[in-house]
């Protein structure tokens, strides 16, 4: 996996950049106003890339720090297949049934999902699986759909929480099941 790093500093001026990519690669170092290079991951894993700013005579002005997870395929592969919805959850009562019909496909880290239904507001969109790691420091993910997806629908991203980046999704083994969503509204999903 290739990552593209950038830092820049204020005031303008002349500055040492050191790079450390976190995966035990030597520390890279380059001057100027800001910085831009890339650096590629191999296999699995997290890491915790930083950027450090010098002065020209060597005195620490600043740093900065990101976390890069990488996960293959297979390890959430546990979710790929059809998924059907039969239900939602909207908080404070049971599960109820829906009138329209949601199908979520994950493949090798990407997803679509259809809606139809009695409502007439149909459509289908799709974008990619993201993993990363929750308050509670347990491994969780979310769909992120594409830029002008039509999954944008303004009821479905009120509902689901899509306005907060992604729809969250949750994989429960002991039932096969998938919940997506948030604590005030989740849909339910069985394999098809």
């Amino acid at each position: 996996m290739e990552h593209i790093f950038e830092a820049a500093a204020v005031p303008e001026g002349s500055y040492r950049f050191e790079w450390d990519f976190g995966d035990a690669s030597p520390v890279l170092s380059t001057e100027g106003g800001s910085s831009s290079l890339s650096h590629t991951y191999t296999g699995t894993g997290t890491w915790y890339p930083s950027v450090t700013l010098y002065s020209l005579s060597g005195a620490k002005l600043a740093e900065d720090r990101i976390t890069i997870i990488a996960e293959s395929a297979a390890q959430s592969g546990r979710m790929d297949g059809n998924w059907v919805n039969y239900g939602v959850y909207y908080g404070g009562g049971s599960l109820e049934s829906l009138n329209v019909d949601i199908t979520l496909t994950i493949s090798g880290g990407q997803f679509s999902m259809t809606k139809s239904g009695s409502d007439g507001d149909s459509w289908t969109g799709g974008g990619y699986v993201e993993e990363y790691t929750d308050a509670q420091g347990e491994k969780a993910y979310k769909l992120v759909p594409d830029t002008g997806n039509a999954m944008d629908d303004s009821d479905f991203a009120t509902y689901f929480g899509l306005e907060r980046g992604g729809l969250y999704l949750k994989y429960s083994s002991e039932y096969d099941e998938l919940t997506l969503g948030t604590t005030g509204a989740k849909l339910y999903f069985e394999r098809e």
